[in-house]
């Protein structure tokens, strides 16, 4: 799927999908258990989608060449 979104939008949702995936990531740290899980999306789950986009939108915005 091809998404058109200008620097600002990118920078807007990897910043949110970063700000997420510490929460979660907390999250999963403090709830060990399963049940407690159910429904919830994984921080491995949001990393892929935070670097899937980054990896995509690099050749289209030079400047993300400095975000890890």
């Amino acid at each position: 799927m091809k998404i058109e979104l200008n620097n600002e939008e990118t920078l807007n949702i990897l910043h949110a999908l970063r700000s997420e995936f510490m929460s979660v990531k907390l999250y999963f740290e403090e709830n060990q258990n399963e049940q407690e899980r159910i429904g919830v999306t994984t921080p491995e789950e949001i990393r892929d989608t935070y670097n899937t986009i980054l990896k995509q939108t690099k050749e289209e915005f030079p400047m993300l060449n400095y975000i890890k």
